[in-house]
């Protein structure tokens, strides 16, 4: 049941992407932006298909930052691992792109399923990481069944959630 409603509301969002663009510059750009910056990043990632790929997800700048330490400590531990960060805002994508501990910068495409396919199966990493409260139900269902593990980092859960295993 969560699933439908979750996947009603995705689509509800993505029904109104075209009407809250012309108000926005943010979600214009991002929504014209994501397939070619995905794209454009295909020869990189196709190119470290022998590294182990940590893929890693920051809403936006703030929680970017959160991640910088994780990245820098990877980095410094296993400087071959290719280090791939997607982000959902442009505000973080547009500042963090030629962050110089990352490999590639993308968007994240938005969470339909065909969507999450097409982005894990170009990126096909080893390791995902979510920054702080970026929960995508159909990316961390893909995820699963593909067994390529899991972390939410920097997050702050409700103590009734703490030890449940869903």
């Amino acid at each position: 049941m969560i699933d439908i409603l979750y996947n009603l509301v995705v689509k509800a969002y993505k029904l109104l992407i075209p009407i809250v663009s012309s108000f926005s510059l943010k979600v214009k750009l991002r929504e014209k932006s994501w397939e070619t910056v995905l794209e454009s990043a295909k020869l990189k990632i196709t190119d470290a298909n022998d590294k182990k790929k940590i893929w890693i997800h920051s809403a936006s700048m703030g929680e970017f930052e959160q991640a910088k330490p994780i990245i820098e400590k990877i980095k410094s531990l296993f400087p071959d691992y290719f280090i791939v960060c997607s982000f959902f805002s442009p505000s973080g994508y547009e500042n963090q792109k030629n962050y110089q501990y990352l490999d590639v910068a993308l968007y994240l495409p938005i969470d339909e399923y065909r969507n999450v396919k097409y982005f894990l199966d170009t990126l096909q990493p080893h390791i995902a990481l979510f920054v702080r409260y970026e929960i995508w139900l159909n990316y961390l269902k893909e995820l699963k069944k593909r067994g390529i593990p899991v972390f939410l980092v920097n997050a702050t859960a409700p103590s009734s959630f703490v030890g449940r295993n869903n």
